[in-house]
């Protein structure tokens, strides 16, 4: 499992592991990784799984993120790469590099689960041609096998309930595009995943597999 070992001057190592897809970093009190230090924003930066890596983004801090000696924005993290944030100093290791995350399967109480222990994860859903025909209006299918017709946009987290997301962001929103329909992210802080692969906007294919947070839906259409 992927960690951080903080070191901190005068207290002994401490480690975080990692066992969400994605965490916030920084001083405010609701971050996952509370850095308290004046010098370290906020919200200083995202670190969040995608396509089987770590990724590190800044996000606009005041005194910026140093990666291994050198000032980042984003950048992909291997182990034993040293982060500096403040009077903090993380060291990243990862035992099970290359590892994809698996969406939480077809009951809320396993998916609230996942948030908190990813290897419990379910089996991922069959492709498409296993399962139905795509309907002729683009649909989004929740763990419970209800189908929300996506109509003129489907908003997540208030047309469709997302488990384990900062509360008061934006997840992101499922939009009608020429004849079919696209994802589109929300906040930065917020990943969105299409069939395991991390997507700021893209468009959706009968059968694709949406993840944010912990809940899943799959696409059903044109």
């Amino acid at each position: 499992m992927a960690q951080f070992l903080i070191e901190e001057e005068g207290r002994p190592t401490r480690a975080y592991k990692l066992v969400t897809d994605a965490i916030i970093i920084g001083r405010i009190d609701t971050a996952d990784l509370v850095l308290p230090d004046e010098d370290v924003s906020r919200k200083h930066a995202l670190v969040e799984r995608a396509e089987g890596a770590w990724v590190l983004s800044d996000n606009g801090s005041a005194n910026g993120t140093v990666v291994n000696g050198a000032p980042v924005e984003q950048h992909r993290l291997a182990d034993g790469d040293v982060l500096v944030m403040g009077k903090f100093k993380l060291t990243f290791r990862d035992e099970e590099s290359g590892d994809e995350p698996v969406c939480a399967g077809g009951d809320a109480e396993n998916a609230g689960d996942m948030q908190t222990n990813p290897s419990r994860g379910a089996t991922p859903r069959p492709p498409a041609s296993e399962e139905a025909p795509a309907p002729s209006e683009p649909s989004i299918e929740d763990a419970q096998g209800n189908l929300h017709s996506v109509g003129e946009g489907l908003r997540l987290g208030v047309d469709l309930p997302v488990a384990a997301v900062i509360p008061f962001l934006d997840p992101g929103a499922v939009l009608p595009e020429a004849g079919g329909a696209a994802a589109r992210r929300g906040s930065f802080l917020i990943p969105m995943y299409v069939n395991g692969r991390s997507v700021v906007h893209v468009r959706l294919e009968n059968g694709d597999e949406l993840r944010v947070g912990s809940s899943c839906f799959v696409y059903r259409g044109p």
